[in-house]
């Protein structure tokens, strides 16, 4: 656990970075919407999937803009074998930023796995 103020501050410098050459990535979590993205994350990764993708679907519907919640919220979807949900999710954020590599990635595996 002492390592996600680390990753925290690595993916705040990263979008930081990332969405200066784009003003439609220019968003801001602050207060309880970072904090219920980072509480996602940890149940995510404890494997209570249900109570990430609640929480993952609570930030996109919050702040639809933000990518990195609706690819794990994508993800959790996936590993819950909701596959289809998650290859809209995926494909959604292809379309809208062809260069997210990562979500293509798990766009074909959604694909596949339907």
């Amino acid at each position: 656990m002492k390592h996600i103020p680390i990753l925290s501050i690595l993916f705040f410098a990263f979008i930081t970075v990332f969405a200066c050459g784009n003003p439609d990535l220019m968003i801001s979590l602050e207060g309880k919407l970072l904090q219920q993205y980072q509480d996602a994350k940890v149940q995510y990764y404890n494997g209570a999937l249900s109570q990430a993708a609640a929480g993952f679907k609570a930030v996109v519907d919050a702040a639809p803009n933000f990518f990195q919640g609706k690819f794990m919220w994508g993800k959790t979807l996936f590993a819950q074998g909701k596959t289809a949900e998650a290859e809209a999710l995926f494909r959604d954020l292809t379309e809208r930023y062809p260069m997210y590599h990562d979500a293509r990635i798990w766009l074909i595996r959604s694909e596949l796995a339907n």
